[in-house]
């Protein structure tokens, strides 16, 4: 494993060059601490920071884990408050145990967070969960340095996705180009399949973290389980998901698989993405709820503009809000994908599903329901209040290239940041023509989408009077006329702000031909090719 030592607590630079044309680059933060893995039994099996941080895990007695994270004055004048913690059950196989965790001190150098986990149909005690050891997996967020409306960011996350009962995919998104395809192979048994040429040669089974929650709040006693089989080829990945009902009517001491539809996170350990900015800037929201009141104890959202509030409209019945103008025209509540963790430390026998709807344009819910599920008096699940953890994130992202142009070097008088058409419409100049001589375009085009994504370049029909090469000047300077001309490729593996420029020459081929003329340059995304943006040049002749 390896660690990128940059500082976790440094304010992310506003590169502010609008009054140069050229964009206001905001890069995301990255909000990890660490995640990984632990064993049953409480050892440490892997772990990953982007922050340096070093993780160490040790017992605490049956079903009750200890998760130390290590760094030199990392965690110095932070509260409990600051942190959101996910954690998943991780097995391949039917069971009826579940976890939560919950931060349980904090010095300058330490955090420490307790991990519970619990059998649900023990039954030596059919209304009280008993502590039982069992492998789980584990994200630790922080969460102050963040304000809302700016965009959060990993430099871990694979894939997210919301998966229907049926195993049909609702929405998901694999960064960097990965194909998210899912399945159901019988009652309560479903699969992920990660899918891109050569993205898992190295890989292994402890490489990944997969977090999983219900998101049926209709069925408010089954819960779902999942992990990375040891089904990894140098193309695919393969993770299960189980789902069982944990307080069947059948008397026993085992669950009864039953189907329903889940929510998905997938984050890999390797070290490709622990350096740089973040890969990916998918997260859209983390909320920390108080089960008692409903309050909102922390709360960050990406969308500008935006404001997060949550209440409790009964016992173990929570909405969350994301109120932020305009953010949700067009949206679909199936692209959003949501999970939770109760925050507890206690040897409790509760479960939380969440459900995520639009109620208008401006406004986001996410509903979160809580129940005893080993409730002596029911086979259903009994209201009850608990605090939870959330996360939600975007797995239908538009990608996007926002390509500004310019008449010189340095960005003075682009236009068409932030602007996207394919007409030009807003996003032209006029550059007078003497002679024959050469005239230059500048031109800057920044990744804007949420995702690693790769750039394509397309030119109008260009009049046979003139003469037109496009260079590339930044980060590699190299000629791409040929590319520009046919829809090529001109830059791999952008990630999210990243920028390339260019540079257009132009100039007419004889002095007796020199009609009015227009060059459009159109930037294309790699990924969603019908997501393209364009620039046009009005060529004056003097």
């Amino acid at each position: 494993m390896r660690f990128r030592h940059n500082d976790f607590f440094a304010v992310p630079a506003l590169l502010f060059a609008m009054t140069l044309g050229f964009a206001l680059r905001v890069d995301a933060q990255d909000t990890i601490v660490a995640f990984g893995k632990i064993i049953s039994g409480g050892t440490l099996a892997a772990a990953a920071s982007p922050t340096g941080v070093i993780a160490g895990s040790i017992p605490n007695g049956t079903g009750s884990y200890n998760l130390s994270l290590f760094k030199t004055e990392a965690f110095t004048g932070t509260t409990a408050g600051d942190y959101v913690v996910e954690t998943s059950i991780s097995s391949v196989n039917h069971g009826d145990s579940i976890c939560n965790a919950s931060v349980v001190s904090i010095s300058n150098d330490i955090l420490t967070i307790r991990i519970r986990i619990m059998d649900l149909e023990d039954s030596a005690f059919p209304a009280l969960a008993a502590a039982v050891n069992s492998d789980i997996m584990f994200v630790v967020r922080r969460i102050d340095g963040i304000a809302s409306g700016t965009p959060i960011g990993s430099r871990h996350l694979v894939a997210a996705g919301n998966v229907r009962s049926s195993g049909d995919l609702d929405s998901g998104f694999g960064v960097d180009g990965v194909s998210v395809q899912t399945g159901r192979g019988g009652v309560g048994e479903y699969s992920v399949l990660l899918s891109k040429t050569g993205a898992f040669t190295t890989d292994s089974h402890n490489d990944y973290v997969m977090i999983v929650s219900p998101r049926n709040v209709g069925t408010p006693d089954v819960a779902v389980r999942g992990g990375s089989y040891y089904l990894i080829s140098d193309d695919n990945a393969t993770f299960y998901v189980r789902s069982d009902d944990v307080q069947s009517a059948t008397p026993s001491n085992s669950p009864v698989a039953a189907d329903t539809a889940f929510a998905f996170a997938i984050y890999r350990m390797g070290s490709e993405d622990a350096a740089g900015s973040p890969s990916s800037n998918l997260i859209a929201a983390i909320a920390s709820v108080d089960g008692a009141t409903g309050t909102l104890e922390a709360g960050r959202a990406a969308f500008p503009g935006a404001v997060v509030s949550s209440t409790r409209s009964s016992e173990g019945r929570y909405d969350i809000f994301i109120d932020a103008p305009g953010a949700f025209a067009g949206k679909d509540p199936a692209q959003y994908v949501s999970l939770v963790t109760l925050n507890s430390i206690g040897q409790i026998d509760k479960l939380a599903k969440t459900r995520v709807a639009i109620e208008n344009a401006g406004r986001l819910r996410i509903d979160v329901n809580v129940d005893d599920v080993e409730h002596d008096t029911s086979d259903v699940g009994t209201p009850d209040d608990m605090s939870f953890f959330v996360t939600v994130y975007d797995a239908a992202p538009l990608l996007s290239h926002d390509l500004r142009v310019g008449p010189k070097s340095s960005g003075a008088k682009a236009k068409g940041a932030g602007i996207f058409n394919l007409s030009g419409a807003r996003q032209s100049i006029k550059l007078a023509m003497p002679g024959v001589a050469k005239r230059r375009a500048f031109y800057r085009s920044v990744n804007s989408g949420p995702s690693v994504d790769s750039l394509r370049l397309k030119t109008g029909k260009i009049s046979r009077s003139l003469k037109a090469t496009f260079l590339l000047t930044s980060p590699l300077r190299r000629n791409v006329t040929a590319a520009a001309k046919s829809g090529g490729l001109v830059a791999e593996d952008l990630r999210p702000g990243d920028s390339v420029r260019l540079q257009g020459t132009i100039r007419y081929r004889k002095l007796s031909a020199r009609p009015k003329s227009s060059i459009l340059l159109r930037t294309i995304s790699a990924l969603q090719p019908s997501r393209q943006d364009t620039t046009k040049v009005f060529l004056q002749p003097d």
